[in-house]
């Protein structure tokens, strides 16, 4: 399967990379970054890797989430008819969980 990130994933994750350089240096930015986009490949071989998101369960698209780290998750569906994952979000689970559905409305 082809995976696609969506421009406000994209956002997210330059965020989240350009935080981290701030923050912790370019070493720690620079792994954050690597073991992000290293779930395009996980989930091009096992698309349904991540657990059904109870968040966003009244949705038709099926979205998914992996924990990445104890603070983020990502956020995907699986369109079957196109063969693509789409990557829709990095959520910071620290936010209220309501800003996840505001988010992805």
């Amino acid at each position: 399967m082809q995976v696609i990130w969506s421009p406000d994933a994209e956002k997210e994750l330059d965020d989240l990379v350009e935080y981290c350089l701030i923050t912790f240096g370019k070493r720690t930015a620079s792994n954050v970054y690597q073991q992000i986009k290293h779930y395009d490949t996980l989930l091009a071989q096992n698309p349904l890797m991540g657990k059904h998101e109870i968040l966003l369960e009244k949705y038709p698209q099926g979205f998914r989430s992996i924990v990445e780290h104890s603070h983020y998750k990502l956020i995907y569906f699986i369109d079957k008819q196109n063969n693509i994952i789409n990557i829709v979000d990095i959520w910071d689970t620290r936010r209220a969980p309501e800003s996840l559905v505001e988010r992805l409305k």
